[in-house]
């Protein structure tokens, strides 16, 4: 967790949503969007923008089936994400399903990021 009160994915808009050149899949319950990632992909790369959970919906497994849905996808050869630091759980969800750290940095905001990849070859 990365305790932001201001984070970005999160404030966004239905309308934000339908107008992003990203795609989204999500998982619904009780007519309400549960969890959802985020990518932005072309022939090379999926990047994974954003993956959000509900905190009700926390450790039910529903980021790993959406990040192995995504690393299923047909398309890409390589596959990237960035997440805070700080933020454990994302990390070793990314670890587990085989992703490596290539890069540390800090944000103008101070907030310390890891990015992370994945070729699509390198099963785990």
């Amino acid at each position: 967790m990365l305790n932001l009160d201001n984070f970005p994915p999160l404030k966004r808009t239905v309308d934000d949503l339908l107008t992003s050149d990203t795609e989204f899949y999500a998982f619904w319950g009780n007519n309400k969007i549960v969890a959802l990632v985020e990518i932005k992909n072309d022939s090379e790369c999926t990047d994974i923008q954003s993956l959000v959970v509900h905190p009700k919906y926390f450790r039910q497994g529903l980021g790993i089936q959406l990040i192995s849905f995504i690393l299923d996808s047909p398309d890409s050869e390589i596959f990237t994400v960035e997440t805070g630091l700080e933020n454990k759980p994302a990390i070793r969800l990314y670890e587990k399903l085989g992703f490596q750290e290539v890069e540390q940095w800090k944000t103008t905001s101070g907030v310390k990021i890891v990015k992370f990849k994945k070729n699509k070859h390198n099963k785990k």
